[in-house]
């Protein structure tokens, strides 16, 4: 299992990377080929594995990693004091690898389902028709993710929205005469300032500022900065709890504006 794990962590597959998600997928397809002795239904990126009859278990993992390509350069594959690194080690590539052999080792795979995606870790546009086909009418469904802390079972997962910020700025020379020009940029930053505490830890939610872009050059104040924001609660209702946040901090944008 090790070997196997080795192979798909030292093969690197961003999600924003198309051509080595596609090699991903094909090092997968010839490892489960390999373990189960049956290839899979190949959907682009997408791995999928059907023993027979109805699904009654759905077993779905994802290649799919956040680790931009080069990073086995500073963080290669090693166990070291019985500790396994290596991008995408954790998320998911060793969970993915026990799915091939615990399924390998039942003495009748009939119902089950495995399912491999290759765009999770940016929300699953791609493979969500696919999931939720493959859902249907199933059983039970496990999700190979790494546990909790301590090992922890985990048995249920936040729900996530992604959301956008732009502010509407006015260009000028940031030297000459920075005071001709609306600088978006430090607008901005107060506004993810207050998107950082628009989540409730009592109710469990959180809302997490990510990715962040201004200006094009260092003389010029920036006209069109935007940001990306990621909510996470646990349960449905609370997601009407964060919206109703949120709608505070979009008056406080448009006052600015």
């Amino acid at each position: 299992m090790l070997d196997h794990i080795r192979t798909l962590v030292e093969t690197e597959s961003p999600s924003a990377d198309e051509a080595a998600l596609y090699r991903s997928a094909d090092v997968v397809a010839a490892l489960g080929t390999q373990v189960l002795g049956t290839p899979p239904q190949r959907d682009g990126i997408h791995l999928t594995w059907r023993f027979g009859g109805p699904t009654r278990v759905l077993v779905l993992c994802h290649h799919d990693t956040v680790w931009p390509i080069g990073s086995l350069r500073t963080h290669p594959f090693e166990v070291v004091d019985g500790i396994l690194r290596g991008p995408g080690c954790f998320d998911m590539k060793t969970g993915l690898v026990m799915a091939l052999h615990a399924i390998a080792e039942l003495p009748d795979r009939t119902g089950v389902t495995l399912l491999v995606t290759g765009d999770e870790e940016i929300g699953s546009p791609g493979s969500r028709a696919l999931i939720e086909a493959a859902a249907t009418g199933a059983k039970a469904a496990f999700v190979l993710e790494a546990s909790g802390p301590g090992g922890a079972l985990k048995t249920e997962r936040k729900g996530s929205a992604g959301y956008s910020l732009r502010v509407h700025g006015k260009a000028a020379h940031s030297g000459l005469e920075p005071e001709r020009g609306h600088n978006a940029g430090v607008e901005l930053a107060h506004q993810v300032l207050a998107i950082a505490t628009l989540g409730d830890a009592a109710l469990g939610t959180t809302v997490t500022p990510t990715v962040l872009s201004a200006g094009t050059t260092r003389t010029r104040c920036p006209r069109w900065p935007r940001s990306r924001s990621t909510c996470r609660r646990p349960r449905r209702a609370n997601c009407r709890v964060s919206n109703s946040r949120s709608g505070r901090s979009s008056r406080s944008i448009q006052r600015y504006a």
